[in-house]
């Protein structure tokens, strides 16, 4: 970050910054910090933001004029949030277009910051490549996604890619037990999420262990798949969205990717890799062989099908539906 904001300074900074990596792992964090350097008026011979000037107190207060943040709720962005169409409501919010359009209020960078923007519409996208096409000075989007190729490809090839990896197993369990968890919560969170700690804090308030249960009853055999089903649906939680249908999405996307983690682990041990690579590890460690055996030259199908409902939850499809046949295709 800190070599960025050099960049800047010697004017060499890519006018778009496409920050990519698994969900979690503080890409929206760094696009944030960058931004807040780039607006400090004081900064640093180690090129940090003082956080004491007015661009730094500004920024952190959300109101600094000279930044333009994408970060809400929902699971898409619209075109009305990236440029302005007749039909549109102009009092409702001023749209990234005539963002950039003005003047710097403090004379220096204009900066659009966008959260997980593969939710952006491919007409927000569209609208936003001609923004990208003709940068104006000292303009700067920073883009972060842990989906690149949902981004349309035009949009990725006038981006500089900017990846950031996962944080080791150790690290990310170190910084769940700073936010209270208990040291055996906080490694069986940090697997889970795989070293992101921002996935693994989304899990623990998704009651991932409940989930998970549930679905390992079901994998085994040991509970009735409809049953388990709406049981998933009634695990308390705190899930994502505005309105009841999209926390139920929300919360089916959840559990159908823990489903797809066990039922690839379940593939990868029948396969031979050893149980200490897996993530489910508990939940396979005490079944018989000949379990596995007999459920190894279907578990490629599972998975299909779990893909496909996972697919069906984007197409809008009832989540408890795609949760009732999810669970009939776990089962043995």
């Amino acid at each position: 970050m800190r070599e960025l904001v050099r960049s800047a300074a010697r004017e060499r900074l890519p006018h778009a910054l496409l920050f990519t990596g698994a969900s979690g792992i503080g890409k929206y964090l760094s696009a944030r910090w960058l931004a807040c350097a780039l607006l400090c008026t004081t900064a640093d011979v180690e090129a940090r933001p003082c956080g004491a000037c007015p661009g730094c107190r500004q920024f952190v207060t959300a109101n600094h004029l000279d930044v333009y943040a994408i970060d809400e709720e929902g699971e898409r962005i619209p075109l009305r949030k990236i440029a302005y169409r007749p039909g549109h409501d102009e009092a409702e919010s001023i749209e990234a277009e005539r963002f950039l359009g003005t003047r710097a209020a403090a004379g220096g960078w204009r900066v659009v910051l966008v959260r997980d923007a593969e939710r952006m519409t491919d007409e927000a996208q569209n609208a936003m490549l001609k923004m990208l096409e003709e940068p104006g000075r000292k303009a700067l989007w920073l883009l972060t996604t842990s989906r690149p190729q949902a981004l349309l490809s035009t949009v990725r090839s006038r981006c500089i890619a900017v990846p950031f990896d996962a944080l080791s197993a150790e690290d990310c369990a170190a910084v769940l037990a700073r936010h209270g968890y208990s040291p055996a919560d906080a490694n069986a969170l940090a697997v889970w999420g795989h070293g992101s700690p921002g996935r693994s804090l989304a899990l623990a308030e998704r009651s991932a262990g409940a989930l998970r249960a549930l679905l390992g009853g079901v994998f085994v055999g040991s509970a009735a798949p409809l049953d388990a089903a709406r049981a998933l649906m009634q695990v308390e939680g705190e899930f994502s969205g505005s309105t009841p249908l999209q926390q139920a999405r929300d919360r089916a996307r959840t559990v159908l990717e823990l489903a797809l983690e066990i039922a690839g682990d379940a593939l990868r041990f029948a396969s031979g890799v050893p149980l200490e690579r897996l993530v489910h590890v508990d939940l396979l460690a005490g079944l018989p062989n000949d379990f596995l055996a007999a459920q190894t030259p279907r578990l490629a199908r599972k998975l299909e099908g779990l893909l496909e409902a996972r697919a069906d939850i984007d197409k809008n499809l009832d989540p408890q539906s795609v949760l009732d046949r999810a669970c009939l295709t776990l089962a043995p």
